[in-house]
Protein backbone atom coordinates (compact mmCIF):
# COMPACT_ATOMS: atom_id res chain seq x y z
CA UNK A 1 0.00 0.00 0.00
CA UNK A 2 1.25 3.47 -0.83
CA UNK A 3 0.52 6.87 0.65
CA UNK A 4 -1.36 7.74 -2.55
CA UNK A 5 -3.57 4.64 -2.09
CA UNK A 6 -4.50 5.70 1.43
CA UNK A 7 -5.29 9.26 0.34
CA UNK A 8 -7.35 8.09 -2.63
CA UNK A 9 -9.42 5.83 -0.38
CA UNK A 10 -9.87 8.63 2.16
CA UNK A 11 -11.04 11.06 -0.55
CA UNK A 12 -13.52 8.49 -1.89
CA UNK A 13 -14.95 7.94 1.59
CA UNK A 14 -15.12 11.70 2.19
CA UNK A 15 -17.18 12.07 -0.99
CA UNK A 16 -19.53 9.32 0.16
CA UNK A 17 -19.92 10.87 3.62
CA UNK A 18 -20.46 14.31 2.10
CA UNK A 19 -23.41 12.92 0.10
CA UNK A 20 -25.01 11.67 3.34
CA UNK A 21 -24.28 15.00 5.05
CA UNK A 22 -26.11 16.81 2.25
CA UNK A 23 -29.00 14.36 2.32
CA UNK A 24 -29.54 14.41 6.09
CA UNK A 25 -28.26 17.91 6.92
CA UNK A 26 -25.73 17.04 9.64
CA UNK A 27 -21.99 16.50 9.66
CA UNK A 28 -20.71 12.95 9.84
CA UNK A 29 -19.14 13.46 13.27
CA UNK A 30 -22.50 14.63 14.67
CA UNK A 31 -24.34 11.70 13.09
CA UNK A 32 -21.76 9.14 14.22
CA UNK A 33 -21.81 10.33 17.83
CA UNK A 34 -25.58 9.76 17.98
CA UNK A 35 -25.29 6.47 16.08
CA UNK A 36 -22.66 5.16 18.52
CA UNK A 37 -24.89 6.20 21.42
CA UNK A 38 -27.52 3.83 20.05
CA UNK A 39 -29.83 6.32 18.37
CA UNK A 40 -31.88 4.67 15.65
CA UNK A 41 -33.44 6.28 12.59
CA UNK A 42 -37.00 7.48 13.02
CA UNK A 43 -37.75 6.54 9.41
CA UNK A 44 -37.26 2.90 8.37
CA UNK A 45 -36.12 3.98 4.92
CA UNK A 46 -33.02 5.54 6.52
CA UNK A 47 -31.70 2.29 8.06
CA UNK A 48 -29.57 1.27 5.06
CA UNK A 49 -28.14 4.76 4.68
CA UNK A 50 -27.30 5.03 8.36
CA UNK A 51 -25.55 1.67 8.34
CA UNK A 52 -23.57 2.54 5.22
CA UNK A 53 -22.76 6.03 6.54
CA UNK A 54 -21.49 4.69 9.88
CA UNK A 55 -19.45 2.01 8.10
CA UNK A 56 -17.91 4.56 5.75
CA UNK A 57 -16.91 6.71 8.71
CA UNK A 58 -15.39 3.78 10.61
CA UNK A 59 -13.33 2.83 7.57
CA UNK A 60 -12.37 6.47 7.06
CA UNK A 61 -11.10 6.67 10.65
CA UNK A 62 -8.97 3.56 10.09
CA UNK A 63 -7.47 5.04 6.93
CA UNK A 64 -6.85 8.32 8.72
CA UNK A 65 -4.98 6.43 11.45
CA UNK A 66 -2.96 4.59 8.81
CA UNK A 67 -2.15 7.92 7.18
CA UNK A 68 -0.99 9.46 10.48
CA UNK A 69 1.13 6.41 11.27
CA UNK A 70 2.60 6.40 7.76
CA UNK A 71 3.48 10.10 7.83
CA UNK A 72 5.11 9.74 11.24
CA UNK A 73 7.17 6.80 10.00
CA UNK A 74 8.12 8.51 6.73
CA UNK A 75 9.17 11.65 8.56
CA UNK A 76 11.55 9.57 10.65
CA UNK A 77 13.10 8.24 7.43
CA UNK A 78 13.43 11.56 5.63
CA UNK A 79 15.12 14.86 6.32
CA UNK A 80 11.95 16.93 6.03
CA UNK A 81 8.35 16.98 4.85
CA UNK A 82 9.37 18.66 1.59
CA UNK A 83 11.14 15.46 0.58
CA UNK A 84 7.91 13.50 1.00
CA UNK A 85 5.83 16.18 -0.74
CA UNK A 86 8.32 16.19 -3.62
CA UNK A 87 7.45 12.56 -4.28
CA UNK A 88 3.74 12.73 -3.56
CA UNK A 89 3.18 15.83 -5.70
CA UNK A 90 4.54 13.87 -8.68
CA UNK A 91 2.35 10.91 -7.63
CA UNK A 92 5.40 8.71 -7.19
CA UNK A 93 4.60 5.63 -5.13
CA UNK A 94 5.65 6.18 -1.52
CA UNK A 95 5.67 2.79 0.17
CA UNK A 96 4.39 2.58 3.70
CA UNK A 97 6.50 0.52 6.06
CA UNK A 98 4.57 -1.83 8.34
CA UNK A 99 5.31 -0.30 11.71
CA UNK A 100 4.49 -3.36 13.79
CA UNK A 101 7.05 -5.36 11.84
CA UNK A 102 9.25 -2.39 11.09
CA UNK A 103 12.94 -2.80 10.75
CA UNK A 104 15.55 -0.57 9.30
CA UNK A 105 15.94 3.22 9.30
CA UNK A 106 12.62 4.16 10.93
CA UNK A 107 13.12 1.96 13.98
CA UNK A 108 16.83 2.78 14.19
CA UNK A 109 16.02 6.49 14.10
CA UNK A 110 13.38 6.05 16.76
CA UNK A 111 15.72 4.10 19.03
CA UNK A 112 18.29 6.89 18.77
CA UNK A 113 15.74 9.72 19.03
CA UNK A 114 15.90 11.97 22.03
CA UNK A 115 14.50 15.30 23.03
CA UNK A 116 12.10 17.04 20.63
CA UNK A 117 11.71 14.03 18.32
CA UNK A 118 10.42 11.78 21.11
CA UNK A 119 8.24 14.61 22.45
CA UNK A 120 6.72 15.08 18.99
CA UNK A 121 5.97 11.35 18.75
CA UNK A 122 4.23 11.47 22.12
CA UNK A 123 2.03 14.26 20.72
CA UNK A 124 1.17 12.16 17.66
CA UNK A 125 -2.03 10.17 17.83
CA UNK A 126 -2.49 6.49 17.26
CA UNK A 127 -1.74 3.12 18.78
CA UNK A 128 1.14 2.31 16.42
CA UNK A 129 2.94 5.52 17.34
CA UNK A 130 2.30 4.87 21.04
CA UNK A 131 3.80 1.39 20.65
CA UNK A 132 6.89 2.84 19.00
CA UNK A 133 7.34 5.40 21.79
CA UNK A 134 6.91 2.68 24.43
CA UNK A 135 9.47 0.50 22.66
CA UNK A 136 11.87 3.45 22.55
CA UNK A 137 11.43 4.13 26.26
CA UNK A 138 12.04 0.46 27.14
CA UNK A 139 15.36 0.48 25.28
CA UNK A 140 16.65 3.47 27.21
Amino acid sequence: MTLDDILYDMFTLEDEMRAYERKYGVLTETFYEAYRAGEEPSDDSWVRDWTAWASAYQIYLRYRQQYQTAITSLRLETKNLSEIIGKTSRHEPVSIPALRQAQGPAVAALRQAQGPAVAALRQAQGPAVAELVEAKEKTQ
